[in-house]
């Protein structure tokens, strides 16, 4: 383990830290706060069964504090009225001098440590405890900030006070309230052609306007019914069929598709060779025109007559196909 070596070791293996010392004062002001000091560590190591040996104070403001050879009663006693302990105290240096003041410069920084070496006395105002004090100098010193031209210097972080609760240290070494730089958004709807935007507008420390654009398409309808609003609708679609005329050509008729938009959409229907097309309503009607063969022969879709008498073949005629004006056929049945 660490060993501060100018401190006996029953002081070091009984370290008990105190509470903080401002050193900021002067004179009887110091002793006074010391001597407070060294009253609440005396009665907290009276409590816990121990003696005050080892207990020890951290400064936290830097200043002279001066040795104390006059016994002085502390101001805010622990203890009951009248049995209130009275104290001297003195500083054995931790570094080279020979001064009352406990550091080489010749005042307490932030940092250092105040450690109770020795105690003598019965706390009376004739036989004072008489409190020797080691000083364990800060290895650091507060760290020094940086400047636009200059980087600072590494060290002890400055003393918070109170006021400096909800700041933060900065660069400059300074306790500073943080700058609100939070961005801030509101969120509107705004009517467009064909739809609608929705807008996120930045404030605070930003700027500008996001959007997102919804548009409608076919029978899906988009719109701003407010500010906070955005409506999305849809139509069904419905259909009719019907036949109708082409118009300028009697061959075509149409199977017309209508939807509820009164679009169309068509399928045309033609009559080819032989054929022939109408139209009765929502019917489409096709038929086959009559066909003449030779020799008068008028054929149509279920039925035919002829110019010239029929025979049955029987024997072979004279001519391949016409004796006396007669048709001849071959008749077989199946």
């Amino acid at each position: 383990k660490l060993k501060i070596g100018y401190l006996p070791d029953a002081v070091f293996d009984s370290l008990l830290f105190q509470g903080t010392v401002d050193a900021s004062g002067n004179g009887i002001a110091d002793i006074i706060a010391l001597s407070n000091a060294l009253d609440a560590a005396l009665f907290s190591a009276q409590n816990i069964g121990r003696s005050l040996k080892g207990s020890y104070f951290v400064v936290n403001a830097s200043g002279v504090i001066i040795n104390n050879g006059t016994a002085s009663q502390a101001g805010l006693s622990q203890f009951a009225a009248g049995s209130e302990p009275y104290f001297t105290y003195s500083f054995k240096l931790a570094d080279a001098g020979s001064t009352a003041n406990p550091s080489s410069s010749g005042t307490m920084e932030v940092g250092d440590w105040m450690v109770v070496e020795n105690v003598t006395g019965a706390g009376t105002s004739g036989d004072p405890y008489a409190v020797t004090l080691a000083v364990v100098n800060n290895a650091y010193e507060t760290m020094s900030g940086a400047t636009s031209l200059a980087n600072g210097a590494p060290g002890l972080v400055p003393q918070p006070l109170v006021a400096n609760e909800l700041q933060f240290l900065r660069g400059d070494a300074t306790w500073a309230t943080p700058t609100n730089t939070n961005t801030t958004y509101s969120i509107k709807a705004e009517t467009v052609t064909g739809g609608a935007d929705l807008d996120l507008d930045a404030g605070g420390s930003g700027s500008g306007t996001d959007t997102i654009s919804f548009l409608g398409s076919g029978a899906t309808t988009i719109s701003r019914t407010d500010a906070n609003t955005i409506t999305v609708s849809s139509a069904n679609t419905t259909y009719s069929i019907s036949a109708v005329d082409h118009g300028s050509d009697a061959t075509q008729k149409y199977i017309r598709l209508t939807d509820s938009s009164s679009s169309t959409d068509d399928i045309s229907i033609t009559a080819g060779s032989n054929m022939s097309i109408a139209r009765n309503g929502d019917q489409i009607i096709l038929a086959a025109d009559a066909y003449t063969a030779g020799l008068g022969l008028e054929v149509s879709s279920k039925a035919f007559s002829m110019e010239y008498p029929i025979a049955v073949k029987t024997t072979a005629p004279a001519a391949e196909y016409e004796v006396s004006n007669a048709l001849w056929f071959d008749i077989e049945v199946l």
